[in-house]
């Protein structure tokens, strides 16, 4: 697709207390004249090894995306970005659903993305900028330096910087609306952008207001209608999903990658031993037996690359993965019974406004206010949380009918054939949790406040004209994250070690304190279908009727200052000299709260009356007892 970008080539010169000479090439081939708004030389006309590229405001309506990211990062320079269908499967980096710029492949940490030259407030911890979260209607032109700019910016951009540079005088109203849909009718997306603007006071002063609404809705993953998750395969959108494909790797173990192969394996068709839908022994001579969905315990059929040995270990398995065939593709649908979303929903809304005035023909003076506000959702690629190394007793209530050690065993008969090949009483095992009838679901939410004062100019000196360029930003960034359905790690393994006990009426859990704090045995192999009380039990829903879960909020503070001057103040028969200097200072603040089960209790997260934390299968002290999303307390700043 030709998207008419325009390219030249530039030189990147400013920063802190920075002085910079530039001699204009005489001889220079290239005859194109562009302003590039993130360098701080305005002389035009000279050669540097610096590539920068420039999408203009008709471009990005010919492209027609529901965003402005979606159409830059469609150039090969930046498809190291990140987006909605970026780790759509993790549960705590924060990065769901985040409009990230990297360029080259070097991370959205080493990508430096600016605003009319200005920083912008970052949206997670790490500080990089949401571009989601930027007017775009009133875009004029986005400016991509393609060449690493550290010297001028900071290690922020050693792969380069990206300036979305805005119309500052627009005139009149304008508004934009689409929509669409897939081929296969679902991931609905929707756009709403109006902009309007007017100049008074003589002409001297100026004010332009733009809004925007967005939504796409992703492509999460769905159960037919009527039907529990652990009685059909999920699809994603409609579409079935039949097999598995991915890499396995050797980890970076010299010693196990065989001579002549690559470190990492591809397989159109792959299949994990590290767990199954109902459980999967993965220790001793019943070792990769697994259980169907009528809860009988069976060998897993294995993909073609692996073989179960006699004493119930694997060969041919790359780092628990095996590789199969259309003939042998082994159990694909038994291995998982759930797969993660592959487009986040992401809903996004933005304000922004500049009022501006022109003190002198030559000198303006401006205050720009950006608020706006974005949502997002997935559901993570751990179902409701997978089960590796739990621990099985021959003793469970729940495991002679399984016909693993025979079948027709009474209890103490199935007991006795564990214990002769487990003598320490013990069966390590897997299981991916099908017969559990919800899955995690993860809601994100982002807010930026940012607000500028600066002012532009030019004067004479020495008989020459000189530039001027100072701004003052406070950005203020807040994020919040909430996990519904994970499953508190000790709780589910007290709840799955259930045992007989004839004086308490039947089949309980094992721990006495547990069965105190509400602990309800749960069943998992087979289709069984959980019992509300158990999965209350173990997901925290049990306080009241109250569903707690992992949450996080995370404020983030931005001030920065800038001063620069430029000019030509020496001619030469090479052409003019620029000079540019200046100064900058820039200060970052960060906090971030978890709640008690995952930081654990202290004065910033004390113990509520919705969670307190009182259980001894609860840590709260050190926290960490979430199956996943076990974010943290911190603080802290810097200064540059």
């Amino acid at each position: 697709m030709n998207y008419g970008l325009t390219k030249t080539r530039v030189r990147l010169v400013g920063g802190a207390a920075i002085l910079a000479l530039s001699a204009g090439a005489a001889m220079a081939q290239e005859a194109e004249t562009v302003v590039v708004s993130s360098t701080r030389l305005q002389a035009a006309g000279f050669d540097s090894p610096t590539p920068t590229t420039v999408v203009s405001a008709a471009d990005l309506e010919q492209v027609a995306t529901p965003s402005v990211f979606d159409a830059i990062t469609q150039l090969p320079s930046l498809q190291g970005s990140t987006g909605v269908s970026y780790n759509t499967g993790s549960t705590t980096t924060g990065l769901t659903g985040l409009s990230a710029l990297g360029l080259r492949g070097l991370s959205p940490l080493r990508t430096l993305t600016l605003l009319d030259g200005q920083r912008v407030v970052g949206a997670n911890f790490n500080g990089v900028v949401d571009v989601s979260q930027l007017p775009q209607i009133l875009i004029q032109r986005v400016d991509i330096v393609t060449g690493g700019a550290s010297a001028s910016w900071g290690s922020d951009a050693v792969a380069g910087v990206v300036n979305f540079v805005t119309d500052k005088r627009f005139e009149g109203f304008k508004m934009n609306a689409q929509g669409g849909l897939s081929t296969y009718g679902d991931a609905a997306n929707a756009t709403f952008q109006a902009a309007a603007g007017t100049s008074f006071m003589g002409g001297r002063a100026h004010f332009q207001i733009a809004g925007e609404y967005s939504y796409n809705a992703g492509l999460l993953p769905q159960y037919p209608a009527g039907i529990s998750q652990f009685t059909a395969k999920p699809n994603v959108g409609g579409r079935q999903i039949a097999r598995q494909s991915g890499i396995a790797s050797y980890g970076g173990n010299l010693a196990a990658t065989p001579a002549g192969s690559p470190q990492s394996l591809y397989g159109p068709l792959i299949q994990s031993i590290n767990g199954a839908a109902y459980g999967l022994i993965t220790s001793g001579p019943k070792a990769y037996y697994t259980f169907g969905a009528n809860g009988m315990a069976v060998p897993f059929n294995l993909a073609g690359s692996c073989t179960r040995n006699a004493n119930g270990t694997v060969t041919g398995a790359i780092n628990q993965t095996c590789f199969g065939t259309s003939q042998t593709p082994g159990d694909q649908d038994n291995s998982h019974q759930f797969t993660q979303g592959l487009v986040n929903p992401l809903t996004r809304g933005n304000l922004y406004a500049r009022l501006s005035y022109e003190l002198t023909p030559s000198t303006e003076l401006y205050a720009t206010v950006n608020y706006s506000q974005v949502r997002t959702q997935q559901t993570p690629a751990q179902g409701n949380s997978n089960r590796t190394n739990m621990t099985l007793r021959c003793d469970n209530a729940f495991l002679p009918g399984t016909g693993l050690f025979g079948i027709g065993l009474t209890s103490a008969e199935t007991q006795a054939a564990c214990l002769a090949l487990y003598p320490g009483n013990a069966i390590t095992y897997a299981n991916n949790n099908a017969n559990i009838p919800v899955s995690q679901q993860l809601f994100q939410s982002r807010i930026m406040r940012r607000y500028v004062i600066g002012g532009t100019g030019s004067f004479a000196l020495f008989g020459k004209d000189w530039n001027w360029d100072s701004y003052f930003q406070h950005g203020e960034s807040g994020s919040g994250t909430k996990i519904y359905n994970m499953p508190l790690a000790g709780r589910y393994n007290l709840a799955q070690d259930a045992v007989y006990d004839a004086a308490l009426g039947g089949v309980v859990c094992r721990n006495a304190a547990a069965r105190l704090n509400g602990c309800v045995p749960y069943n998992p192999f087979g289709q069984s279908e959980i019992s509300t009380g158990a999965l209350a039990y173990f997901d925290n829903q049990n306080i009241g009727g109250t569903t707690t879960g992992p949450v996080m909020n995370m404020t983030q503070r931005q001030e920065a200052f800038s001063f620069a001057v430029n000019g030509s103040p020496i001619d030469t028969w090479a052409g003019p000299v620029a000079m540019a200097t200046g100064i900058e200072y820039r200060e970052e603040y960060y906090t971030q709260r978890a709640d008690p089960y995952a930081g654990g209790i202290s004065a910033s997260t004390p113990a509520t009356a919705t969670e307190p934390c009182v259980d001894p299968s609860i840590n709260c002290v050190n926290g960490d007892n979430w199956n996943a999303g076990n974010f943290h307390n911190g603080r802290g700043n810097y200064h540059v």
